[in-house]
């Protein structure tokens, strides 16, 4: 009796032997699908200031660096709920002119934009909103980083500097069927030559309050037109609050909605924030969303690539 009860004993332990060590492996097993996806750009060995004389711009041939990461081709159908910004060995509340994460997706080929100066460097979409990315699709982001020598930035030379945005995923995609479309609304044309299209407009010289708009800049993006009903859901705001940009309003149907102010730091002389919200807005089919950005040009000489831009993500309502 002592030795069957032994025996069973023994079996049940090396029964729950085996199931433990299946449990265990479970656990550590990779999932199916990676639950962030990680874009970086390659360690730049050397960023060193340059002169940024009085009327200069950014995208001046010897200014803005551009740096891109390799494309990222998603394994499987995912949901993207938040996203986070950082950049490596170098302050990007500085030198990070602009960054963007494309897609090759008709339609939908940025999926997000992030400036020296963006309110959020990292944010959550509330569920049951994300950004649905199918298998297969090619994911990359680029970005221009400036440093300029004083009195437009700390002129330091950086090593190994790096941009990365981290894209969170669903672990249940079913649970966030609210797909969301980024949009960038933006002032001005594209600037000749350059790697990529940049929207910007030139502010005249020795002028207070100027308030570039659609029109009087010709912009190709200042204006968007809801195709559907859709719910809004958040925005930011980029200008140059270091070259005198004050505001970005926008406008629903010509009424104004919303103003994003550009606020000094005290971290740094060099150092802006721009406002954004995360107010749920919501729009009828043909409603259009628009902008103006309020301008102070106190120098002799005409400011070359003044922006005001204005990013949201919105539902479209079947």
């Amino acid at each position: 009796m002592i030795e069957r009860t032994l025996s069973q004993t023994v079996a049940w332990l090396c029964i729950g032997a085996f199931i433990l060590l299946i449990v265990s492996l479970g656990m550590v097993t990779p999932p199916t699908f990676p639950h962030s996806i990680v874009l970086a750009t390659e360690p730049l060995p050397i960023l060193p200031p340059h002169q940024h004389g009085l009327g200069a711009a950014e995208s001046d041939s010897g200014h803005g660096q551009y740096v891109s990461s390799q494309v990222y081709v998603v394994p499987d159908d995912v949901v993207v709920t938040g996203m986070a910004m950082s950049m490596h060995n170098a302050p990007s509340d500085i030198l990070l002119h602009h960054l963007g994460v494309y897609t090759n997706i008709p339609g939908n080929s940025a999926i997000a934009g992030f400036a020296r100066d963006t309110h959020f460097k990292q944010f959550e979409f509330p569920a049951p909103y994300g950004v649905f990315l199918p298998k297969g699709t090619k994911l990359f982001l680029r970005a221009m980083l400036h440093n300029p020598e004083p009195p437009e930035g700390p002129g330091a030379t950086y090593r190994d500097v790096s941009v990365e945005v981290r894209l969170r995923l669903a672990e249940n995609p079913t649970r966030r069927d609210h797909h969301l479309l980024f949009h960038l609304l933006a002032l001005g044309y594209p600037e000749e030559p350059g790697p990529e299209t940049i929207d910007t407009f030139t502010v005249p010289s020795a002028t207070r309050e100027y308030a570039a708009s659609p029109v009087n800049t010709k912009s190709l993006h200042g204006v968007f037109t809801f195709p559907t009903d859709a719910t809004v859901l958040g925005m930011g705001a980029h200008m140059h609050g270091w070259d005198g940009g004050r505001e970005v309003t926008l406008y629903q149907n010509g009424s104004p909605i919303a103003n994003y102010e550009a606020h000094a730091s005290a971290l740094s002389p060099w150092t802006w924030q721009s406002d954004g919200d995360e107010v749920v807005r919501e729009v009828r089919a043909g409603d259009t969303f628009s902008l103006t950005a309020l301008y102070d040009n106190n120098e002799p000489v005409p400011l070359r690539g003044a922006m005001g831009e204005l990013g949201f993500y919105y539902y479209p309502i079947p």
